[in-house]
């Protein structure tokens, strides 16, 4: 099935003070509208120490920020034992001998710390100069060496100069995402917008750095999502024609599932602080039962060429939607600007008549289906009866990373499954060919070495292709914690073989009734080498209800950025050595 639309485009007002045009439904399921508001904001440095300097507001409430669990995807009746055992489980340590390994914290420090939500939705990017996180409601910004130089501020402080009464200036909803735009040197913080009283209005909120400089200037935006359906879990991805988006949808009333969409923002204008216009796509009204989607990000100083489509994924397990077997499910999404009716969420000849790429080789994908059984509050923790959330539901997990080589592209995703025995586990796929048109999966495994449980993942590879993951860890003995690991491109398939490094150990456990932990958190690679990669992710100082922390930290594998030679007979057990450092 293929998405079409065509529009005359109408070029609205001055940069700063757009008269947006209404939205228009051009096809069935498919928007096109303009930003509500844009201005540029005060400096950030500016707002967070006025912010600082004002009297702290008394608010010891424990808020919970809105997650789907597609409990309205599909049927989910089928849901395999937990004694099965999973095709791909790594079920142990293989190591290269030293010094083919991961390096330790090359940086590691703490990030904010709890804002009275939970959960946090730990996200953050790395840029030349900086470190910008965001969780549930704030955004800071550090130097490379964890100095501090913008402290925690709401994230919609930064949407003060919109008009009074804006939704994104006058809510500070969550669910954020950071990125760093290598292609623009650019940066992009997003939350969602979320007005529940009438009129109902969901929108996004997208904020783009005016320059390289993190704590200055930015243009900000709001752009309206709909007024009958919330604008769940937005994941954001960089791609040369657009800032790109998926959510799950849901109703104004929180009662009823409405779907997958997926959105497409106007980059290059944005950038220039410009009135910008929003696609949408509304998969929700073409088959309620899509969700979980995943919108690719690039990463890699090579760009795809013009006009190639961004991909989009997406996890069905066995039995949810009528598969016999676990489906991976790839989209292509393409919009175009300048003739708007060229833009189209669908297949090209690779892809069945669903638009999706089925598993070339079923027994392999398939998983043994959701961690603990199903049941989300599932991980154990020490010292205490509560369980916190895997959220193991068949959603992948942020981000998806896009890599371009010069013989193959590389598109990774992650999600946590039943690696065997109710035992957490983070599934990572590795897909070449995606932008070839035959795309197929190259590999994949679920790194489960032992009876630790392992979720909350992020997975991403640097220039050379080695591929890391980070995640969290936790069992009844072990404090929730913060692991990576990693893997040669030339290593066997399927396999984390550079051993388990610890980022920050837990001290304590959550013992709030919620169980909700973490929602998602990030893995990237530093644009400056192509090699470090930095991780955040939360974890408990102490026994608490909910008093998290986040910790930001950077490592290497071994060897990035070198010059490799074929060495068995010198005893070299791994087969390769350094030749050029």
């Amino acid at each position: 099935m293929r998405f079409s639309y065509g529009l005359s485009l109408v070029l609205l007002g001055a940069a700063l003070a757009p008269a947006p045009a209404p939205a228009r439904e051009v096809a069935p399921g498919v928007t096109v509208s303009r930003s509500v508001a844009v201005a540029l904001s005060r400096p950030l440095r500016e707002l967070a120490a006025e912010a600082a300097a004002q009297p702290a507001v008394a608010d010891g409430a424990e808020r919970e920020v809105r997650n789907s669990d597609l409990s309205g995807k599909g049927d989910h009746s089928l849901v395999e034992p937990a004694d099965a055992t999973d095709p791909v489980r790594q079920a142990a340590f293989p190591m290269q001998p030293e010094p083919n390994r991961l390096t330790d914290p090359l940086a590691s420090f703490d990030g904010i710390s709890a804002t009275g939500f939970l959960p946090p939705d730990t996200t953050g990017d790395v840029g030349p100069n900086h470190y910008v996180q965001a969780v549930n409601v704030k955004v800071a910004v550090y130097d490379k060496t964890g100095t501090q130089l913008v402290a925690p501020t709401n994230i919609n402080l930064l949407f003060a100069a919109l008009p009074a009464g804006d939704v994104c200036r006058t809510t500070n909803s969550g669910d954020p995402i950071v990125l760093y735009d290598q292609f623009a040197d650019r940066w992009l913080v997003s939350q969602f917008g979320l007005k529940f009283s009438a009129p109902t209005s969901f929108n996004q909120c997208i904020a783009i750095s005016q320059t390289a400089d993190p704590t200055g200037s930015w243009y900000v935006y709001d752009f309206l999502w709909a007024t009958d359906r919330l604008n769940d879990y937005p994941h954001f991805g960089v791609w040369p024609d657009g800032y790109y988006a998926t959510f799950n949808q849901f109703n104004a009333a929180l009662t009823a599932w409405e779907g997958a969409g997926v959105a497409i923002y106007e980059r290059d204008r944005m950038l220039d602080g410009l009135s910008a216009q929003q696609v949408t796509f509304d998969i929700g009204a073409v088959n309620l039962n899509y969700g979980g989607h995943q919108i690719v990000d690039l990463d890699g100083a090579t760009l795809p060429s013009a006009g190639e489509p961004a991909r989009v994924l997406e996890w069905d397990n066995a039995g949810w939607i009528g598969d016999p077997v676990d489906t991976l499910r790839l989209w292509e999404v393409h919009v175009d600007w300048t003739t708007p009716a060229n833009s189209t969420f669908g297949a090209n000849a690779a892809y069945d008549a669903n638009f999706e790429l089925l598993p070339a080789d079923a027994t392999v994908l398939q998983d043994t289906g959701q961690a603990c059984s199903g049941t989300r509050a599932c991980i154990p923790q020490p010292g205490t009866a509560v369980k916190v959330d895997s959220i193991s539901d068949g959603r992948l997990m942020y981000r998806s990373s896009h890599r371009i080589f010069g013989d193959h592209d590389s598109l990774l995703v992650q999600q946590t499954v039943n690696a065997g025995g109710s035992i957490a586990g983070p599934r990572w796929i590795e897909i070449r060919g995606a932008l070839a048109g035959t795309p197929a999966i190259y590999q994949q495994g679920t790194y489960s070495p032992d009876a630790t449980h392992r979720w909350m993942g992020s997975v991403a590879m640097d220039g050379d292709g080695d591929v890391a993951l980070g995640y969290s860890a936790s069992s009844a003995s072990v404090f929730p914690s913060i692991l990576y690991t990693a893997r040669h491109p030339y290593d066997p398939l399927g396999q984390m073989t550079l051993g388990e490094k610890t980022l920050q150990a837990g001290a304590g456990s959550q013992t709030s009734g919620s169980s909700r932990w973490g929602d998602y958190s990030t893995l990237s690679v530093d644009p400056t080498d192509d090699c470090t990669f930095w991780y955040t992710n939360q974890y408990y100082a102490s026994t608490s209800s909910g008093s998290w922390k986040t910790r930001i930290g950077a490592f290497e594998v071994w060897g990035c950025g070198a010059v490799f030679a074929y060495d068995f007979e010198n005893g070299n057990t791994s087969g390769w050595s350094q030749t050029v450092p």
